[in-house]
């Protein structure tokens, strides 16, 4: 530590000579960051291919020690548990009850909530650069109003993945479903807008949201009954209620994004089933919903693409 400080110091000292005083702590705040236990990584697993794993694990490694990284695998045998020792981070058999169990059974068994500040639900098949992870916790340290937020998302192809989104509402879902180019599916997907600076935008998805723990020590976990699909809309919306939750496009991950449930009837039937169970909570037609998504789309208006 004491040669940490003597490095930091004389480097302070050599960058007020020459004017570079800002920059040399912003890359000792980089480069001390892999050495805190300010965030923990999660990953639930249901038979997904290994090397897709094994590209999203080390997009992690880049910023990340292994032992920050805990991973729950919900598949039925035991084919991906050499991850563990593949890489040395920490792994979880887990019977399968979806995929905000999953998360939670993480918090649950390695008392995360207790250890970190903050945690990235991420889907194992995420891809990103080196810093990334770093210049998004420093956006949330320095912005402790933000209880949670995502960065752009991309396709492979280099195009974006219209992953944030308005509040979803029957109507946009229909749409969305039946009729992919029609103007209610545009704004739903917000795809005439896509903005230059972090944005307050409570639509995100977790296939890569971080998320403030001391906010979920006031809300709680993934709301369980949502086996898969609408638990990351439920989330965000119930931190949007205590905090801000933020749409950060300065930063980009790339994610294969496959619609499995477009083609699989047993994926389909859990997203009805979530869309039904997510109504049944928050209301067909309710006000906190209208007024978010005019917001939105009002912004979209006024600072289309």
């Amino acid at each position: 530590m004491l040669e940490i400080k003597q490095t930091f110091f004389s480097s302070i000292i050599y960058n007020v000579c020459n004017k570079n005083f800002y920059f040399s702590i912003k890359f000792f705040e980089l480069e001390q960051f892999s050495n805190m236990n300010i965030l923990s990584i999660t990953l639930v697993l249901y038979h997904n291919d290994l090397s897709t794993i094994t590209k999203t694990i080390k997009s992690c490694l880049q910023d990340v020690s292994s032992e920050h990284i805990y991973v729950v695998d919900n598949s039925k045998d035991l084919k991906l548990k050499k991850i563990k020792s593949l890489f040395g981070v920490n792994y979880l058999k887990n019977k399968n009850k979806g995929f905000g169990s999953g998360h939670n059974k993480a918090f649950k068994e390695f008392k995360i909530i207790k250890n970190y500040k903050y945690n990235l639900v991420i889907n194992p098949d995420i891809i990103f650069k080196k810093n990334v992870l770093k210049k998004l916790v420093r956006y949330l340290e320095n912005n402790p109003q933000v209880g949670a937020l995502m960065p752009q998302i991309m396709n492979f192809d280099g195009s974006i993945q219209f992953a944030r989104r308005c509040l979803p509402t029957p109507e946009y879902l229909i749409f969305k479903r039946l009729f992919p180019n029609s103007r209610l599916s545009k704004d739903y997907e917000l795809r005439d807008f896509e903005p230059s600076k972090p944005i307050e935008l409570i639509g995100i998805c977790g296939c890569f949201m971080i998320i403030r723990l001391d906010i979920i020590k006031k809300i709680k976990l993934f709301d369980e009954r949502f086996f898969m699909y609408f638990e990351d809309f439920d989330l965000a919306r119930r931190i949007s209620l205590r905090s801000k939750v933020i749409y950060y496009p300065l930063e980009r991950v790339y994610h294969e994004g496959q619609r499995a449930h477009r083609a699989n009837l047993k994926l389909l039937y859990h997203l009805i089933l979530s869309a039904v169970k997510y109504f049944l909570k928050w209301g067909i037609k309710d006000k906190y919903t209208n007024q978010t998504n005019m917001k939105l789309l009002h912004m979209m208006q006024k600072n289309s693409l």
